[in-house]
């Protein structure tokens, strides 16, 4: 199970034992010396694309996509000289349609 917080970053919850008694927590914060961390520790919006790849959207950090098998993220921002980017970096709501292309709602 993913959880995103706020100022907690996003955290991975996983059961274990016969009976779910056993609990882990992998947190994945943002490292300034990590250009492959989660961009902002408010992890606003959680989607899962039709590829497994989980994408973050964060309250002021942008839109990040999580690479299980690797542990490492890609971040996307608004620049504002680049019409293609994101018109913010407060990311509310994620979308992917059925030909595929992804919809990002921002502040």
């Amino acid at each position: 199970m993913w959880l995103g917080t706020f100022g907690g970053g996003l955290n991975k919850v996983e059961f274990a034992g016969s009976r779910h008694e056993k609990l882990h927590v992998k947190r994945y914060m943002h490292n300034p010396a990590d250009e492959n961390s989660l961009s902002d520790d408010n992890a606003y919006i959680l989607f899962e694309d039709s590829d497994g790849y989980l994408w973050i959207g964060t309250y002021g950090g942008g839109l990040n996509r999580f690479n299980k098998n690797s542990g490492t993220f890609i971040s996307f921002k608004n620049e504002p000289d680049n019409t293609a980017s994101l018109s913010d970096n407060k990311v509310i709501s994620i979308y992917e349609d059925s030909q595929g292309r992804f919809w990002v709602g921002t502040y």
